[in-house]
């Protein structure tokens, strides 16, 4: 039972330390934040978990104060309190505390529902910005407060597969335009990249606006797992010997009562 103990103890100070080197790889979500913040500092106004630059990691503090950051920037350690700008999959349209998040706490809309492309990749403080494809004669659903965009986290940006008459072809300003009245001149621009056939009208296939990575994906995945799989081993194995140790223990007394 001695050993059965000491292998508990062991198994819970391994996890202890893969949960601290959790936090070096990246900061508590949102919902943990503030468990984290009683936890670590006892007082989650004071707890700050920021990316340290020059080391790479994030560190965990609980005296940097209620420092205020303007719109479209994240606090990071460079040496000391510092900021960077936001990333460009994220966005930050107000002031920041360090208590608060760290990185920019609002991620730019995809533009990747059906019909969807990629307008304006947004700032630093303004939301990425969609338009449907009219080249796949994708028309807006709801008409945008702008003409040629919408802005996803503001309105609704869905879009749908409107019918032209024949030899008629939808303009980048979204109207069914008879291929003799194709002007070339339009209010919305043009998607880049397109090709104008001898009629004057755009071709309808598709060309994606942009990709994006699943590295990032792929890379939390990999941690995810690299912690999950020495936790359940370790379990295993404490529960295995923890029964063989309870069968011996039970042996024992069954031979002593017997004699």
């Amino acid at each position: 039972m001695v050993f059965v103990y000491v292998f508990r103890v062991g198994f819970f100070r391994i996890a202890f330390c893969l949960l601290i080197q959790d936090y070096q790889t990246h900061c508590p979500s949102f919902p943990q934040w503030k468990i984290r913040g009683y936890g670590f500092c006892n007082n989650s106004s004071i707890y700050t978990c920021l990316h340290n630059t020059n080391e790479d990691k994030f560190i965990e503090n609980c005296g940097f104060g209620l420092n205020l950051l303007e719109p479209g920037y994240r606090f990071v350690i460079s040496g000391m309190l510092d900021s960077r700008p936001c990333g460009p999959e994220r966005f930050q349209p107000f002031s920041l505390l360090p208590n608060t998040s760290s990185r920019c706490v609002t991620r730019k809309s995809q533009c990747n529902r059906e019909g969807q492309v990629v307008y304006s990749n947004g700032t630093t403080t303004r939301d990425r910005s969609c338009r449907c494809n009219y080249r796949d004669n994708f028309v807006f659903v709801t008409k945008p407060k702008t003409k040629c965009y919408c802005i996803p986290s503001e309105e609704d940006c869905s879009c749908y597969s409107k019918a032209c008459d024949v030899d008629h072809y939808l303009t980048p300003d979204y109207q069914c335009v008879h291929f003799s009245n194709w002007t070339g001149i339009f209010q919305c621009p043009a998607i880049q990249n397109e090709k104008i056939p001898k009629n004057g009208a755009t071709t309808r296939k598709s060309v994606p606006d942009s990709t994006y990575s699943t590295s990032r994906k792929n890379t939390y995945l990999k941690y995810v797992v690299s912690i999950i799989v020495p936790v359940i081993f370790l379990c295993g194995v404490c529960f295995v010997l923890g029964t063989y140790f309870n069968l011996q223990d039970e042996q024992g007394i069954a031979k002593n009562s017997s004699s």
